[in-house]
């Protein structure tokens, strides 16, 4: 048996609750488990705010040959004032607004209702055999209403970009999805050999019925279309929603189809590890009267040289395979699109020394992907209300990964990291004319980045005190403007007592402006959050 509650408060009008129990049932052989969780707040862009309720329950039953697990989950997302793009920025990565600018009207949302049901089997019939199964259903309905930038603009002829146009959207997503999946793992010896092997499969499908509408605005208020909105002094309700001159409501309905197999053998010998895989994957998208579907085989292979126990070589090579999202097959985003191809080599280091206090890793990697989805920079090209995306040719990826990990004393514990990433566009795709052309390091990829965090305890006084930070290094958006540099630090403050634990984290410590990531330049960059405190009281039975 075991429970916990938990209250959490905040900034940002932010509250909320969360309660879990589990344990054994009355029956022989079976235990249980119930949670609930719900959290309000404001978002950081005006108008805005979140209210999310999950509620979750589980049946765990031994059996003779193995244990069964069901679980079912409920989700209600509630999003008042979304759907949120970005903040206009220009070339030099600068907001154009404050960073709380919101596009949306405050009668936009975005609201989520979905259903999980699963159910899992795990036995171990020996030593040396092991085997799992799984099968997963899944429903959901997603209603979005809400405004979206569609074009920057000067309305008062002065040279400075302040205001923006904004198209309409009228959204219903209702989807389902079954999925299964097996494995079963056997550990052999062929002589001196020491064998493992691993075979699955799995098998997944997936409706979606999308239903939408928009209308278009313009520079000019016009009381039947969204009017435009100022990027400095905003005035929302100018026109009213009910007001719009909306069509009726077009319907795309996809189905797909995903189905793979695998094989993985690992042997040891001595201090040496090898392992070689094969993968098949099959796919079938299928919107409207389009079909697209293709297979492929695909390899990986690896090997482990132990140098001493607590030091090890290593390096691998695979090949990837992967079939766009559902709803990127459609035609109205640009679909279908071919899968998403790569190949990838990497080698390094890792150890535990000083008894394992001291765990470090280091990697060199060389990644070549090819059909990468992101957004067309033109926005909506087919003015249907859906952004286009399209698929660049070829993108390169090279580069380098440090991280540590240190207990400097039995109080005080550190982690630290660098990457260094060196990630361009080496082919485009043959169709499309992109901002971003061959040569261009690829959008929203920093070339390095550092990470550390940080933990000191008092253990007398029940008293922890932790320090982390992130850099990011320069980057570029798909409409190829500055993506700033930034460093944002987060701290917290843990008190335990014994069943209770209260936890104060301040989030953006020093209240950095930053974009997160850069999108395209008529919905700008998207805005870092601002400094927040949240206190969360918890306690454990």
């Amino acid at each position: 048996f075991s429970a916990r509650v938990a209250g959490i408060v905040g900034t940002e009008a932010r509250y909320g609750a969360s309660a879990e129990v589990t344990g054994a049932l009355p029956a022989p052989g079976v235990a249980g488990r119930l949670g609930v969780f719900y959290e309000e707040q404001n978002t950081p862009r005006i108008g805005s705010r979140s209210e999310v309720l999950i509620l979750d329950g589980g049946l765990k039953v031994d059996l003779p040959l193995g244990e069964l697990v069901f679980q079912a989950t409920h989700y209600d997302q509630n999003l008042p004032g979304n759907r949120l793009r970005g903040v206009p920025a220009d070339n030099l990565g600068r907001f154009l607004t404050d960073r709380r600018w919101n596009h949306n009207e405050p009668g936009d949302f975005l609201r989520l209702e979905a259903n999980v049901v699963q159910a899992s089997w795990s036995a171990a019939p020996s030593d040396t055999l092991s085997m799992n199964a799984a099968v997963r259903y899944s429903d959901g309905l997603e209603t979005q209403k809400y405004h979206e930038p569609f074009g920057l603009f000067d309305s008062d002829a002065d040279g400075v970009v302040d205001s923006s146009r904004r198209q309409y959207r009228d959204q219903i997503r209702d989807q389902s999805n079954w999925s299964l999946g097996a494995n079963l793992i056997w550990s052999f010896d062929l002589g001196p050999v020491e064998s493992r092997l691993l075979a699955g499969a799995d098998w997944f499908t997936n409706e979606l019925d999308f239903q939408s509408r928009g209308a278009n605005g313009g520079v000019r208020f016009t009381p039947t279309a969204p009017s435009p909105l100022s990027l400095v002094k905003p005035v929302y309700g100018v026109s009213p929603v009910a007001s719009y001159v909306l069509p009726a409501y077009s319907l795309s309905v996809t189905e797909t189809e995903r189905a793979g197999g695998y094989l993985l053998y690992e042997a040891t010998v001595g201090p040496l590890i090898g392992t070689l895989g094969a993968r098949y994957d099959s796919f079938e998208d299928v919107s409207g009267a389009t079909t697209f579907e293709d297979d492929a085989l695909t390899w990986r292979a690896g090997l482990v040289y132990r140098v001493r126990p607590d030091v090890s070589l290593y390096g691998q090579w695979a090949q990837s395979f992967e079939p766009q999202g559902v709803s990127s097959q459609t035609p109205l985003a640009g679909g279908p699109f071919e899968p998403t191809e790569g190949e990838m080599f990497e080698g390094g280091l890792k150890s535990e020394l000083v008894g394992g206090r001291v765990q470090g890793a280091a990697a060199i990697y060389h990644i070549t992907r090819t059909n990468i989805l992101q957004a067309d920079p033109r926005g909506d090209v087919g003015n249907d209300g859906v952004n286009d995306l399209v698929a660049f040719g070829e993108i390169t990826s090279k580069g380098l990964e440090l991280d540590l990990t240190a207990d400097v004393t039995p109080d005080w514990v550190l982690t630290a990291s660098y990457a260094y990433n060196d990630t361009k566009i080496t082919a485009d795709n043959g169709r499309t004319s992109l901002t971003n052309s061959v040569g261009d390091r690829f959008a929203n990829a920093p070339e390095h980045t550092v990470g550390f965090w940080t933990r000191y305890q008092f253990p007398d006084l029940g008293l922890a005190l932790a320090l982390g930070g992130d850099y990011v290094d320069v980057r570029r958006s798909l409409s190829n403007q500055k993506v700033r540099p930034y460093l944002v630090l987060d701290a917290s403050i843990i008190y335990t007592r014994g069943p209770w634990r209260a936890l104060v984290r301040i989030d953006n410590l020093t209240d950095e402006v930053y974009a997160a990531s850069g999108f395209i330049d008529r919905t700008g960059h998207f805005p870092g959050a601002p400094r927040s405190v949240f206190l969360e009281l918890s306690r454990q039975w």
